[in-house]
């Protein structure tokens, strides 16, 4: 007779997090409810993540690791997940962190709340060198509700200690590899299949955000966001309310996709102004070559609304 599964799968996908997986392993260590494991997957690191994990896994039998080559977050969860068989999993990536509540908190939202199969919360946003910023502060978000693929579709919740029943994970083949944003794209595709999602307002994560996540490439994220979405409407007949978001949030993702570039070619029309024309002219050539130099300024100049006339061939002689 085999002993019972945990409650819960603590899954930490981890690939060159050495600066930050031991404050991750400490959150899922402090918890106050003590019915569950962990499963660390370290995703090809070249660093120390390995024997981080594997020194957290020393000191407590729920810890295990698993070494893989590299398949991305996706594959990661994908691998953590199978290894489970605990009914319910939380995502933590190893840039993020629980706080000591967070399961206990869970467990009895879960139990006053039965009948979901996805479960959220409340958290912070941490950023460096700034106090820690709770993410929902005001109505409507600051109280229990549930929100549709349709709300779903328009703005995604916060994910950072996500729980949901490991049945639907199958449902949907688990997370698909190699796809940027990987957990949005696995809500959207559980959801449109039927998974119902609860919140609670009450704050248990926190979110660590620095320049070098693969998410502060906001061109990069707002296309992923038109390609899930897109392929969504591909595989699936969507409500007309679900079609409203879809066309809304398209529209906004390309605003924002053109918004960011614009901002890209002011930065760098103001910084190439701070340098003489023809230093900044013999420096690019050097570095890009005549003809690119060339384009490239044709690029910057059209951008910012200053393109000149393509000059007209002479006339010929009569």
């Amino acid at each position: 007779m085999t002993d019972a599964p945990p409650t819960f799968c603590v899954v930490v996908p981890a690939y060159q997090a050495e600066a930050t997986l031991s404050e991750t392993l400490d959150g899922v260590l402090s918890q106050t409810y003590d019915d569950w494991e962990c499963v660390v997957v370290d995703d090809g690191s070249t660093d120390d993540t390995f024997r981080i994990a594997s020194e957290y896994a020393a000191r407590d039998r729920r810890i295990r690791v698993i070494h893989q080559a590299n398949t991305g977050s996706g594959g990661a969860y994908n691998t953590a997940i199978r290894a489970t068989k605990a009914p319910w999993i939380v995502l933590c990536s190893a840039d993020d962190y629980l706080l000591p509540n967070h399961l206990a908190t869970m467990s009895a939202f879960m139990a006053a709340e039965p009948g979901y199969q996805i479960y959220t919360s409340n958290g912070y946003i941490a950023r460096p060198g700034k106090p820690l910023r709770q993410v929902y502060v005001l109505p409507p978000n600051d109280r229990v509700n549930s929100r549709d693929l349709a709300a779903m579709l328009l703005d995604c919740f916060f994910g950072v200690g996500a729980t949901f029943a490991r049945e639907i994970f199958f449902t949907v083949d688990g997370f698909r590899e190699h796809v940027f944003a990987e957990d949005y794209d696995f809500w959207l595709r559980t959801m449109v299949l039927g998974a119902r999602h609860r919140y609670t307002p009450e704050p248990l994560s926190v979110w660590r955000v620095s320049p070098t996540q693969k998410s502060s490439d906001l061109v990069r994220v707002f296309k992923a966001d038109i390609d899930l979405i897109t392929d969504l409407t591909r595989r699936h007949e969507l409500s007309e309310a679900e079609m409203a978001s879809v066309r809304e949030t398209l529209q906004e993702r390309r605003e924002q996709i053109a918004a960011v570039r614009w901002k890209r070619v002011r930065t760098f029309r103001n910084r190439v102004r701070r340098v003489p024309r023809r230093a900044a002219r013999a420096v690019l050539v050097a570095v890009i070559g005549a003809e690119r130099t060339s384009a490239l300024k044709r690029v910057v100049l059209r951008a910012i609304g200053r393109s000149r006339p393509t000059p007209k061939p002479p006339e010929a002689a009569p």
